[in-house]
Parts: structure tokens; C-alpha cells; sequence
């Protein structure tokens, strides 16, 4: 008898079929839906204006880094929700995405992160008034930005994949 192989998939392992989705297709969303569960969504359109389309899912890993006041609960971990959207397809205002997605190869290993109120003074300023003349009226905002991790071989690159800012509402990357 033969020695026993197992064919266990390895989450967030890349194939051929995965990365010609991710480069034929028309956006992609990246997903978090559970603690250490997500996925990437390549979408590919067809007609016009878009009568159907085609979707293509990688399961990957998926992480959640919380800085917001209030946010760094396991509860709100627990609880939250992910999504990412980049289109354009390979257009200027997401040329950062596309080389990424350029980058990978098949036995690439991706996972997501997602890193929520990372804020910085000019957020913080315009979330609160603070240091500001006048305080805009409305909700605070929200500085959200979701990440790709490629592990090959020893090394792991990390790669911006987008990011939002926006109040507390359904517009959100990260909610709860």
C-alpha cells in the first residue's frame, strides 16, 4: 500500500482559475464575514449596460484590526461585517489594486485585513471639531482601509487595497 496523501485545501491558496478571474474581471470585493473567514469576489460584467454577469469566489483568511473609540471590543469583532469594493478595472484610480492583483501567482497564499478607525489628526479634527474654526454639522467619520496579504514561500507582502471614509452608516467598509 501506498503512503496516505491528503488533499486538504489550504485557505486563501491561489490556482490558475483564481488568478485568471481576479485578471479578467471588472471589480472585485473583498469580504469579511466571520473572525478568520472571508473572501474575494471577482466580478465580471457582460453587456451593456451590464445585462448579466459572472462571479468568481476565493475563500481566503481574513482579519479585523479595530482602533475607534469605542470599536476595540471582541464583542464589535465579533459582529462585524466587511466589504470592500474596488471597480474600474485596471482604470487610473485604483492602479495601486491592479498591481497587486498583477503581483500574484498560483500557490500564492491571500488573506484579507481590514483595520477600522485608523485615524489620523485631520479625521480626528474633522470627527470632532476639534482644532477646526468652524465644526461641520453631521455625523463623525469613519477612517476604514482594507488590505491584501500574500504569503509565498518565507516571505508575506502586504498591499493596499483600498480604503473609505464616511459616517457610521451602510457606506461603511467595516460595520457592525
Amino acid at each position: 500500500m501506498g503512503a496516505e496523501q491528503t488533499s486538504e485545501k489550504v485557505l486563501g491558496l491561489l490556482t490558475r482559475d483564481d488568478l485568471k478571474a481576479l485578471r479578467s474581471s471588472d471589480s472585485i470585493c473583498l469580504d469579511h464575514d466571520e473572525p478568520g473567514k472571508g473572501a474575494i469576489r471577482c466580478i465580471k460584467r457582460e453587456g451593456a449596460p451590464w445585462y448579466s454577469s459572472r462571479e468568481h469566489s476565493i475563500a481566503c483568511g481574513s482579519f479585523l484590526r479595530l482602533y475607534g473609540e469605542g470599536e476595540q471590543t471582541d464583542d464589535c469583532r465579533k459582529r462585524a461585517r466587511c466589504c470592500a469594493h474596488v471597480s474600474g478595472s485596471k482604470y487610473a484610480e485604483h492602479t495601486h489594486t491592479w498591481t497587486a492583483l498583477s503581483f500574484l501567482r498560483a500557490g500564492d497564499v491571500v488573506s484579507l485585513e481590514f483595520v477600522g478607525g485608523d485615524h489620523n489628526q485631520y479625521i480626528k479634527s474633522a470627527r470632532t471639531g476639534e482644532g477646526l474654526e468652524y465644526t461641520p454639522p453631521g455625523e463623525k467619520l469613519y477612517h476604514d482601509v482594507a488590505y491584501l496579504r500574500v504569503k509565498r514561500g518565507k516571505r508575506v507582502l502586504v498591499f493596499f487595497m483600498a480604503w473609505s471614509i464616511c459616517p457610521n452608516n451602510t457606506a461603511r467598509m467595516i460595520r457592525y
